[in-house]
């Protein structure tokens, strides 16, 4: 009986040694598989949480207007949005893809079988061999840890560029920093399989909280602080999005390198942790090694031996663990050892090699500040040149900025002048500048800065409360890739037919001029467009009102005019319930009490929607209008 026992123990030995998919393996309790497939769920869920943010962007990149790609600054937006749908494709792939256990079932199938006469087999069998071994998974973990450090350490310098809170850079460098020090000192642990899970678990929690949890809770965080719906006009607002979308998207070539590495480093890790909760260590048979002489060779030459990849681990250990501790002097250095700004300077950000002031928004207002030294107020030295807005009030500025106030400036991209002594206004603006808001000067025309030498990418025009009377069709020849612009106040007898030219434009306001009619022609071209959404002409004489444009998802404002019916095709109690029709402060509003407008204003001129809207206006600066909202408390006017 004992020879037949012996006889037999030694046959399934030999059996078991071939790898095959028909091997009976032991049974496992029904916790450890339920425990294995939660966790497989779990992995499975944020391949596809990543697959969903990576494809998010992929759109965002195409959905967004040229303006807003020129402020976020997004590098090639059709490149980019290629490789972040082929990422995203990976994990998906790893989400809905077979499971891992059958997949290595078949390899092993195919390596029993393998005869290595071509490329691609040989390649496939150094993976697997590179694999098979603590050696050559140690290297690997090696490069992916450097390569994740370098790609993220480049991304705090540009992170330290932008973010307006220095809050926001301490939390990022800190888990960069940990991660520095924590991963390699992985890869001292003895056990192969717990050293392995550790290594697993730590690139990917740090690769995906680095690279999509933080941005995408930054992003969530600004929106839901956001108080309404043109929260864009609130230029602090403003450079928060600006900033944060730079950090979020691909701005460089460099910075494009970098995001690859880090989803590539994620994908890595988090399908290597997922392969070792599917094929848990009890049930690994091993991968047989090619059995030509030649591959043999090539294996044994690139699998790193055991003293080579020793040293590697500690090289490793040794550049990343220095690295965790100079980013930390810098950081402490750049946010403890900073030169305080001006108070004029309202955003600035922090970088790490420069220690004096970065200001990201100036607001310049002369009467608070008690100067009228513009040039002063803007001096590189004193506020840095990475300003992306400035917004300059109550100052006595006759011939606007000059063009050697400017020129430091080169990423400027809003401008705002209010209430100042303009007549004119010969300069060159930065090429960054991509909006420019001019309101309450003494201007009879519209400044060469903005018609001679206008910025090459100018995509939003404000000019309010100054008699321009006319505007020369050569103007609208300069702005090729406007899309919003607002003429408010500006004595405009006319409807400027060569705004029919600007083929860009979604949004425009004529509030508070005197025009009588809107061309029909421009009213139709409106209709065929698949952007516009938005033309406003409250406050003007137009006894007929532009119902041809008067459809879904486009908002028309024709309030305060002499308007008393309307066309018979228009329905304009369903329009007005809608709000894509406002007809406040109209006879004919006036005489139908059940359309849902508003018969009356708070004050003539005021209108609804200009209070709040972080644009100070005097005609709501009463108490009727409760002082406007607070748009003009900063101005330093007095109540009335």
């Amino acid at each position: 009986m004992n020879a037949g026992w012996t006889s037999v123990s030694v046959k399934s030995i030999a059996i078991r040694t071939i790898p095959s998919c028909h091997v009976i393996q032991p049974p496992q309790p029904s916790t450890i598989h339920s425990r294995h497939r939660g966790w497989l769920l779990v992995t499975r869920s944020f391949h596809l949480f990543i697959a969903l943010y990576l494809a998010a962007w992929a759109y965002i990149y195409q959905a967004l207007p040229p303006s807003s790609v020129r402020a976020a600054q997004i590098y090639a937006p059709s490149i980019s949005s290629i490789a972040l749908v082929t990422l995203s494709l990976l994990f998906v792939h790893a989400a809905c893809g077979c499971s891992v256990r059958r997949s290595n079932i078949k390899r092993r199938r195919k390596a029993s079988r393998w005869v290595t006469t071509t490329v691609s087999q040989a390649c496939l069998a150094l993976i697997s061999d590179l694999g098979s071994t603590e050696e050559g998974r140690d290297m690997v973990a090696v490069v992916f840890n450097i390569a994740q450090v370098a790609s993220q350490s480049l991304r705090v310098v540009k992170l330290a560029e932008n973010l307006v809170s220095p809050v926001h850079l301490v939390i990022y460098a800190s888990l960069l920093i940990v991660y520095a020090l924590a991963s390699p000192a992985a890869l001292f642990h003895r056990n192969a399989t717990i050293k392995g899970t550790i290594v697993n678990v730590l690139d990917f929690a740090f690769g995906f909280t680095l690279s999509c949890c933080i941005p995408a809770i930054g992003v969530v965080v600004l929106f839901a602080a956001g108080p309404n719906a043109i929260q864009g006009q609130d230029n602090a607002w403003y450079t928060r999005l600006v900033t944060l979308s730079r950090m979020a998207v691909v701005s460089s070539p460099v910075d494009f390198v970098c995001q690859v590495c880090m989803h590539l480093g994620t994908y890595v890790s988090l399908t290597r942790l997922q392969h070792s909760i599917a094929a848990h260590p009890r049930h690994r048979s091993k991968i047989l090694i090619a059995s030509d002489s030649t591959l043999r060779r090539l294996t044994k030459q690139l699998v790193p031996s055991k003293r080579t990849t020793r040293r590697a681990v500690v090289v490793n250990a040794v550049l990343t663990g220095t690295w965790g501790f100079v980013l930390t002097g810098l950081v402490v250095r750049a946010v403890a050892f900073r030169e305080i700004c001006p108070s004029h300077c309202t955003l600035a950000a922090t970088p790490l090699f420069d220690l004096s002031c970065s200001c990201l928004y100036a607001n310049v207002n002369c009467h608070v500040l008690q100067t009228q030294d513009v040039d002063a107020l803007l001096d590189p030295v004193t506020i840095g040149t990475r300003i992306l807005v400035l917004q300059l009030a109550r100052c006595d500025v006759p011939r606007g900025i000059d063009t050697a106030t400017l020129a430091p400036h080169q990423a400027l991209i809003r401008l705002a002048v209010l209430f100042s002594h303009m007549t004119q206004w010969d300069a060159t603006l930065p090429a960054s500048v991509g909006s420019v808001n001019i309101r309450f000067s003494h201007l009879d025309d519209v400044p060469s800065v903005l018609t001679t030498t206008p910025p090459p990418y100018l995509s939003f025009l404000h000019i309010d409360s100054t008699p321009l009377w006319t505007i020369d069709v050569t103007c609208f020849g300069a702005w090729p890739h406007l899309e919003r612009l607002v003429l408010t106040n500006v004595s405009l007898a006319t409807f400027p037919e060569a705004i029919a030219t600007l083929s860009l434009l979604y949004d425009l306001n004529l509030r508070a001029n005197n025009l009588t009619t809107v061309p029909m022609t421009w009213q139709f071209q409106t209709t065929t467009s698949n952007t516009f959404r938005s033309a406003r002409f409250n406050g003007n004489q137009l006894e007929a009102g532009p119902w041809t444009m008067v459809r879904p998802d486009v908002l028309v404002d024709v309030s305060s005019n002499p308007i008393s019916s309307a066309a018979s095709g228009v329905d304009i109690p369903s329009a007005t319930t809608k709000r894509q029709l406002v007809l406040d402060d109209t006879p004919l509003c006036r005489d139908s009490p059940g359309l849902g407008c508003t018969p009356s204003l708070c004050a003539p001129g005021c209108y609804g929607y200009m209070q709040r809207d972080y644009h100070c206006d005097p005609v709501c600066w009463n108490q009727a209008c409760s002082y406007d909202g607070g748009d003009c408390d900063g101005m330093g006017f007095d109540h009335v």
